[in-house]
């Protein structure tokens, strides 16, 4: 993977991570597109897409869990 691309992942993981709650679905959607697009084109390998995929998952979901436990 080179520089750009990872630059461009952690980008788009930490608007995933840091957004607003109204906005971070979108951000996720973003990210699984991008990843899908590298899967596509086979310029990373499917272990480390599933990884970074995740990743962003989690991000969301924990986030996501965060805000549940605030508003409870």
């Amino acid at each position: 993977m080179n520089s750009q691309v990872s630059t461009q992942l952690a980008r788009l993981l930490c608007n995933v991570r840091y957004s607003p709650h109204g906005v971070k679905l979108g951000h996720f959607m973003h990210f699984a597109g991008y990843l899908d697009g590298l899967r596509d084109l086979q310029g990373v390998d499917a272990d480390a897409i599933t990884r970074l995929d995740k990743l962003a998952l989690n991000a969301f979901i924990q986030s996501h869990g965060r805000r549940r436990e605030v508003e409870a």
